[in-house]
């Protein structure tokens, strides 16, 4: 299914608020965690506001399974090589969605004062899309609050074929979907020695014994002795992608793209060939923690790994994104099967950079807080932060009366949902600045192409030979080479316009340049022509592709 682009008419603005209030309309009680973080309803006002400048167009580009827009902005009208930004792939991974909205703003806001800002934007088009899954980021606004994983499609998670039977559930009434702990001498798990509150893996090469056993908030509703394996909590955006695609799985679809919204911004990207790199807001990064290649999987027909001519800038945006957003570490995290991320280098074919964004920053320990054991150390470090910045991320272990565990002790409590992926609100706008930083940085290293050294010989009964040499100056290859390798970059290709009748002996007016790589790759090409008549004075040579822009030049025929 392919949903088209829809620009939405200014007069119906009033009518979309309308619509993001009555969606809202369960929402009984505020998520305090998110104070400052905006719902549908408000991101919509944002974005409308912001199409009232020039340098602005938005539209929907599709409809999530819950009825919700997906919008786009398009900043700047440039024909050259244009950028991707997308929000938060995963539902819970709000900052994302914060973020890319703000560096929209503040792209906008600068090129208003800004003439260098404003040149950019006539030479680039930058398309934002904040929050490609509006079902699963709505559900953090609604009671109990969860930690949403997919849209509003209802899953059959254990494939048993009954729905949703058996969810999350708030047994403590306090709002918040969290941990259960219950007193098991056979159990897993073990208060840490240095932190009570948090709990850790038992370790019998050390002599320890379990304690508790875990689960996620909930009743064992379908009596499988399962506890919350079905809530039915829809399809996970940034596990429905073709690319390496798993099925059957928690939050999974019947088939890869089986959602609109993942349909939606498949075809958005793949219309616009002239997008040259796509950045997105993810848990599960590269910009920190880089692909790196794998001989023996590159050898593989079908690609998995980084491709070892590509690895090399991966390294080098790492860097930049280091020096730039002065942001230099965060969990590491690996690429799950169906990501967005890696589809969007392995089928999309173009450069791929998913940002975490944020993650709680390292607290030091002083005096009796310093650790003695070494295990949940970013647990242990987002308690500190807590402590430090005053901050209530933790609920306290609460016993409650459990008709599953009758008789044993059974607390509830652990982090709010969310604490590891979004900073307070406060945070949002100088992650922004980071980040626009970081997108104003990558257009300078886009591929430069150009024609040089060109020369026509004229041998005679109006015979022309032209050889000319194609040119990359930039220092990013003139496509990836998973571009090249999966045939989905347009390629780029030298066209030669010569008078209407001329026979081509060798070559053709439009030839296929292979990959240029960057800092001074090329390659000649050549044409042997027979004119209609004498030679013209001129002709005109044209190296172009979507993604990486068009230069040309008129030869000038001595001698004919």
């Amino acid at each position: 299914m392919r949903v088209c682009n829809r620009s939405i008419p200014r007069k119906f603005y009033a009518a979309i608020v309308i619509i993001g209030g009555t969606l809202l309309a369960t929402s009984v009680r505020a998520n305090p965690a998110l104070e400052g973080y905006l719902n549908q309803e408000s991101l919509a006002k944002q974005l409308v506001e912001l199409d009232r400048s020039d340098l602005v167009k938005l539209e929907s580009i599709g409809l999530s399974r819950g009825g919700r827009n997906i919008w786009a902005l398009t900043v700047g009208s440039g024909d050259g090589p244009a950028f991707a930004v997308v929000g938060n792939v995963q539902g819970a991974h709000l900052v994302g969605s914060e973020v890319c909205l703000r560096m929209a703003q503040q792209l906008v806001r600068r090129a208003e004062a800004d003439e260098a800002i404003r040149k950019l934007l006539q030479q680039h088009t930058f398309y934002f899309i904040p929050r490609p899954d509006p079902d699963a980021s709505e559900k953090l606004f609604a009671a109990p609050w969860p930690l949403p994983a997919g849209n509003d499609r209802r899953t059959d998670d254990d494939r048993d074929f009954e729905i949703g039977e058996d969810p999350f559930e708030d047994l403590s009434g306090d709002g918040w979907i969290t941990m259960m702990r219950v007193a098991d001498d056979a159990g897993t798990h073990i208060p840490h020695p240095d932190d009570p509150r948090v709990m850790i893996a038992a370790d019998k090469n050390k002599n320890e014994r379990g304690r508790y056993r875990i689960y996620t908030e909930g009743r064992d509703n379908d009596g499988d002795e399962q506890w919350n394996e079905d809530a039915g909590d829809g399809v996970a955006f940034d596990r429905s992608f073709p690319f390496r695609y798993q099925p059957f799985g928690p939050n999974r679809g019947p088939h890869s793209a089986s959602e609109p919204e993942t349909q939606s911004l498949i075809n958005f990207l793949f219309d616009r060939p002239r997008i040259a790199m796509i950045v997105c807001f993810s848990p599960e990064e590269n910009v920190i923690h880089t692909w790196k290649p794998n001989g023996d999987l590159e050898r593989q027909r079908i690609k998995t790994a980084v491709l070892g001519a590509d690895a090399p800038a991966y390294e080098y945006f790492s860097g930049e994104y280091k020096r730039l957003s002065g942001i230099s570490e965060v969990p590491g995290a690996g690429d799950a099967p169906g990501s967005f991320a890696s589809w969007a280098y392995f089928h999309r074919g173009a450069w791929s950079l998913a940002i975490r964004g944020w993650s709680i920053p390292k607290v030091e320990p002083e005096g009796d807080q310093k650790p003695k054991d070494g295990r949940a150390a970013d647990e242990l470090n987002a308690m500190r932060w807590l402590q430090r910045e005053k901050l209530d991320g933790f609920l306290p272990w609460k016993a409650i009366e459990h008709p599953d565990f009758p008789g044993k002790q059974v607390e509830v409590g652990g982090f709010r949902p969310g604490l590891f992926l979004n900073p307070p609100a406060k945070e949002l706008d100088g992650l922004a600045e980071k980040h626009t930083q970081f997108l104003l940085g990558l257009p300078p290293l886009l591929p430069q192409v150009s024609i040089s050294q060109t020369r026509v010989e004229v041998l005679g009964a109006n015979v022309v030979r032209v050889t000319a040499t194609c040119l990359n100056r930039g220092y990013l290859a003139s496509m990836p080479e998973m571009g090249q390798v999966n045939g989905q970059a347009y390629p780029l290709q030298i066209a030669l316009t010569a008078p209407l009748n001329t026979k081509f002996l060798r070559g053709s007016p439009r030839q296929r340049v292979p990959r240029l790589t960057g800092n001074g790759g090329t390659h000649e090409a050549s044409w042997l022509l027979r004119l209609p008549g004498p030679p013209p004075a001129s002709l005109k040579l044209q190296l172009a592709a979507p993604a990486v822009g068009a230069s040309s030049v008129d030869l000038e025929i001595k001698g004919g």
